[in-house]
């Protein structure tokens, strides 16, 4: 089970803080919970095992709130290529805590359309298939 974010007392003795020259015995310290390594697998798992019902290839990519990759596996059969454009699908939907395609949607739209390239980084991608995970109201991390 993935715990919501939560405020919490972490104590490991005393410290001593550089920018205020106080030591304290306690943190009053923002805990949150991100994918971690068991979570990539059984995701990695669930789309291996629909991917095979329809006998498809694909990479996979399983990243943590921040869009840092956890887990990546590419599947017999699929391109070189989509090794990166997998990573930046989970990286964009981390990054913008929504569907990758939904990016490329807004980016398209008539009226309000817009560039990608304005976003700053070469990373954002609007191609279909980056899905943030959410808990809570908590983007954990996104999987392609």
């Amino acid at each position: 089970m993935i715990d919501p974010i939560r405020r919490t007392k972490y104590s490991s003795g005393a410290g001593f803080c550089r920018e205020t020259g106080r030591e304290f015995k306690e943190i009053d310290m923002l805990m949150k919970q991100s994918l971690g390594n068991p979570e990539a697998d059984a995701a990695i798992s669930a789309m291996r095992q629909l991917l095979a019902t329809r006998s498809k290839a694909a990479v996979l990519a399983v990243a943590d709130d921040g869009g840092e990759l956890i887990a990546l596996v590419r599947l017999d059969g699929a391109p070189p290529a989509s090794i990166v454009i997998a990573t930046n699908k989970a990286w964009t939907a981390a990054r913008e805590r929504k569907p990758s395609r939904k990016i490329g949607q807004d980016a398209r739209h008539p009226q309000t359309g817009f560039d990608v390239a304005y976003f700053g980084d070469r990373r954002y991608i609007g191609w279909g298939g980056g899905l943030p995970v959410i808990v809570d109201g908590n983007v954990l991390g996104p999987w392609r």
